[in-house]
C-alpha cells in the first residue's frame, strides 16, 4: 500500500460511514491544516518518526503511535526521521461523530499503545476494497470502515488495560513468527512453545488480547496477504499465491477465500481489472 486511493463518491455520502481517501506513503509529505480539514483522519506510523503540532501542542509520532484527527482541529505534521512511512484513512458520514463520542473518542488525540497490527490490516482491507471497480465497492468500503472504527474503539478501551499487564507484549514473539512464516505449516503446539505455554493457554491469551483464536488470526493474515499478492503480482497463479501464504492445496485456498470474501481468488483479481 504505497499510494492514495480516492474513491468516486456519489450516493455514498448518504451512508452513515464512508471513505473519502485511504492509502500509504513511504515517505510522508508534510501536511499543514491549521484551519482544519473537512474529514476525520486516522494515521499511524509504519516506520520512522514524525512530529505533530496539534491545537498548539507538539508531539512525536513513533512506530507505536496512531493519531485520530477531528475535522475542526488545527494540525500539521512532517517527518523527524526519514523515511517516515504512514498509512491512513480519511472518512466522513452522519454517524461518525456520534459513534466516536459514544466510544469515548471525543476529540483529536494521539495514542501510543494500540494494536496497530490489527488496525493496519483493516486499513489494508479498506484500501483493497476502495481499489475495486465493483458497483457496490462504496458500500463494501463503508462496512469495512465501520469494522475499523469498532476495532479502534476496542483497542483504545484496552490501552490502559494493556499498559498494566503483559498479555499483549507476551504475544509479540508469536505474532512476529506468524507474520514471518505464512508460507509454512504453523501448528498451535509450535506457537505455544515459542512463549513456553500450553496450546490451551495460548488460546486464552489470544482471546484476551485480540478477541480471536490463533487459528482465526492466522487465516485472516493469510487471506490479507493473498489479496495483496493477487493485486500486485499478476504473474503468479492462484495456486502459487495460495502456496506463498500457507495453503498448499489450491482447492482449499479457493474454498477458504470464497467463504470469507464471497468470491473466488480469480474473481477477486478480475474485479480489479
Amino acid at each position: 500500500m504505497k499510494k492514495t486511493v480516492l474513491p468516486i463518491i456519489t450516493s455514498e455520502t448518504q451512508l452513515p460511514f464512508y471513505v473519502y481517501s485511504v492509502g500509504g506513503m513511504e515517505n510522508q509529505h508534510p501536511v499543514r491544516r491549521l484551519r482544519g480539514y473537512p474529514h476525520y483522519v486516522w494515521l499511524h506510523t509504519i516506520q520512522g518518526t514524525g512530529k505533530l503540532l496539534l491545537d498548539g501542542a507538539e508531539h512525536t509520532l513513533t512506530e507505536n503511535s496512531g493519531l485520530l484527527l477531528y475535522p475542526q482541529s488545527s494540525y500539521a505534521y512532517s517527518a523527524l526521521e526519514e523515511p517516515w512511512e504512514t498509512h491512513w484513512v480519511a472518512f466522513s458520514g452522519d454517524a461518525v461523530e456520534s459513534f466516536l463520542q459514544y466510544t469515548e473518542l471525543k476529540k483529536s488525540q494521539l495514542f501510543s499503545q494500540l494494536n496497530l497490527q490489527m488496525l493496519d490490516r483493516l486499513i489494508n482491507e479498506i484500501y483493497v476494497s476502495a481499489l475495486s471497480n465493483h458497483p457496490e465497492s462504496g458500500i463494501i468500503s463503508s462496512g469495512k470502515l465501520y469494522s475499523f472504527l469498532i476495532e479502534l474503539s476496542r483497542s483504545v478501551n484496552q490501552e490502559h488495560f494493556r499498559s498494566n499487564n503483559s498479555t499483549y507484549s507476551r504475544l509479540q514473539p508469536v505474532l512476529s513468527h506468524i507474520e514471518n512464516n505464512l508460507a509454512h505449516d504453523i501448528s498451535l503446539d509450535h506457537l505455544a512453545a515459542i512463549i513456553h505455554v500450553s496450546p490451551q493457554y495460548l488460546c486464552r491469551l489470544f482471546k484476551q488480547s485480540l478477541q480471536m483464536s490463533p487459528v482465526v488470526y492466522l487465516i485472516r493474515l493469510r487471506l490479507q496477504k493473498a489479496k495483496e499478492l493477487l493485486l500486485e503480482q499478476d504473474e503468479l497463479s492462484v495456486a502459487e499465491i495460495g502456496a506463498k501464504v500457507g495453503f498448499q492445496a489450491a482447492s482449499y485456498f479457493c474454498s477458504v477465500f470464497k467463504h470469507h470474501e464471497g468470491m473466488t481468488p480469480l474473481e477477486f483479481r478480475k474485479s480489479f481489472k
